[in-house]
């Protein structure tokens, strides 16, 4: 990179300074702890990495023929070299050709078994098209981390594809049985995950587990959705679908106008079945869309099956709404979205320095609208509870 082209550092310096600045509280408290005994600590817990993969033209020219079949490339992180799977992902909004900004799905023991790259075996590089600020991921893993909800971790990366640089991407942990491991007792249980536009009503594709011959597990979840009697209903949910998980999202994906999601898309969302349990924990994906529907009324109505069923209950009703000020109170509050931004927008900053300025000031650009978005909808949400909206400071 030539030095015209390079970011200025007082254009970013002042970009993150005002960034941390506008929110009160301390940048340096994260937001959860990361175990040390974990391979993939350093990865999500440390700065930006350059990742170069290297694609031979018989397996480019595969990538644009069929573009969800893998092909084998060299991927070199520092001075770290691996043989992986590669291919391109992403559906309505997200998906590029392998020649523009491709979304890539990294499979790390494909072709050589056994193998992990930072402790994991699967892990995607998303291009954020639908999120230039690479931050919404981001600051849906904090919240949902804050309320014990599992979601996949992220970080920042900085993608070249046979030398060709592709700007900075978000990468994110597969949905596997490495992440499973991490969430719950057993990682033996079914894993769903749900194609575009499919409810729990479909039958599911599953990814791990032992599929039943009739899908019992989503049946349970379906026999629930169609019970007229209230009392009924909720004591089939009770058996069949972690509770507590499953209200702490939807009251999240209020907050975040999260209108791809499951409770008002049925979209963007997994399903583990843990087997000492057999209660349903769903799991959100794909929050690349956040904070850009303002106001987003809190009682808008839910599209997800198990949603409408379950808060057609009046005692789940009042659950929600417990949970939507518990959600204002230890994560909507300048404070505590500070403490979500602080660990991405220093590796955000620092990846930033290596790419072209129109790119940086870009980036800096989405990254100031959803700061904006983010700080105004806290105000909303505590208007729409009745509560004291917070004070906000000006940029």
């Amino acid at each position: 990179m030539n030095a015209s082209t390079k970011p200025t550092a007082a254009l970013l310096s002042v970009f993150f300074l005002w960034l941390a600045t506008s929110f009160s509280g301390t940048a340096q408290e994260a937001s959860g702890t990361r175990p040390e005994a974990d391979p993939s600590a350093a990865l999500f817990g440390g700065p930006g990495l350059v990742f170069e993969l290297q694609v031979s033209e018989e397996g480019i020219a595969s990538l644009r023929r069929k573009p969800r079949e893998n092909v084998a490339a060299d991927l070199t992180v520092g001075a770290d070299k691996w043989v992986v799977a590669v291919r391109i992902k992403g559906s309505a909004g997200s998906v590029k050709p392998v020649d523009d900004r491709p979304a890539l799905s990294i499979d790390c023991d494909k072709l050589v078994e056994g193998q992990r790259i930072f402790g994991l075996k699967r892990f995607y590089l998303n291009n954020s098209a639908q999120d230039l600020a690479r931050m919404h991921e981001c600051l849906a893993y904090e919240f949902h981390t804050r309320l014990g909800i599992p979601v996949a971790r992220v970080t920042h990366a900085l993608v070249k594809l046979n030398g060709r640089e592709l700007g900075v991407y978000v990468l994110k942990e597969g949905y596997d049985k490495t992440f499973l491991g991490r969430h719950f007792a057993k990682k033996s249980g079914n894993l769903y995950d749900a194609p575009l536009g499919k409810d729990v009503t479909d039958d599911l594709e599953l990814d791990s587990g032992k599929e039943p011959a009739d899908y019992a597990d989503l049946k349970a979840l379906r026999a629930a959705i169609a019970e007229p009697d209230l009392a009924r209903r909720l004591a089939m949910f009770e058996r069949c679908l972690e509770l507590e998980h499953f209200i702490a999202m939807t009251a999240l994906q209020a907050f975040t106008a999260d209108w791809d999601g499951y409770c008002y898309g049925a979209n963007n969302y997994r399903i583990y079945v843990p087997p000492e349990t057999g209660r349903a924990v769903f799991i959100p994906c794909g929050m690349d869309q956040l904070f850009q529907r303002d106001p987003w009324p809190l009682d808008t109505p839910f599209k997800g099956g198990v949603a409408k069923a379950l808060f057609a209950i009046p005692s789940q009703q009042k659950r929600l709404r417990e949970t939507m000020l518990r959600v204002q109170r230890e994560i909507f509050t300048p404070a505590r979205l500070s403490e979500s931004f602080a660990p991405h927008q220093a590796r955000l900053k620092q990846l930033l320095e290596k790419v072209s300025e129109e790119e940086a000031k870009r980036v800096i650009n989405f990254a100031t609208s959803v700061r904006d978005r983010t700080l105004a909808r806290s105000v909303t949400t505590a208007h729409l509870l009745g509560l004291e909206a917070p004070v906000v400071k000006k940029p």
